[in-house]
């Protein structure tokens, strides 16, 4: 069985986070978030964790197969039959091919959920 992915986009502050963490607490389903696994894997100081601290020193987005073979790995090592609320990503049209090209063919994707949150909200 394929695992099932919900996108979870918006600006940030506009709480997806928060929304995310509601409905893992609500349903059986798990939260990825993009950046919190770059992060991690960035402190883990291995190989991919040292190529993307030099992107993020440098201001530079990191390799769109570089995220999403971390999304990968963590939904293999949570269990491939599970729902994912993948929080932050795709963050553009690249990593949505990127996606595509990698993805396609191994889970399901339902929908995306989109805040659209008004500025003078976020601040």
């Amino acid at each position: 069985m394929q695992p099932s992915v919900i996108f979870v986009l918006g600006p940030p502050g506009s709480g997806k986070g928060t929304q995310c963490e509601l409905l893992t607490q609500k349903y059986k389903i798990y939260h990825l978030s993009a950046g919190e696994l770059l992060r991690q894997e960035k402190d883990s100081s291995s190989d991919v964790g040292k190529k993307i601290e030099y992107y993020m020193k440098e201001g530079l987005i990191v390799p769109v197969n570089v995220t999403i073979g971390l999304i990968e790995k963590e939904m293999n090592r949570i269990g491939k039959s599970n729902t994912f609320l993948i929080d932050g990503f795709p963050r553009n049209l690249e990593n949505l091919h990127g996606w595509n090209d990698i993805m396609s063919d191994k889970v399901n994707v339902q929908c995306v959920l989109w805040f659209n949150i008004h500025e003078n909200v976020i601040e």
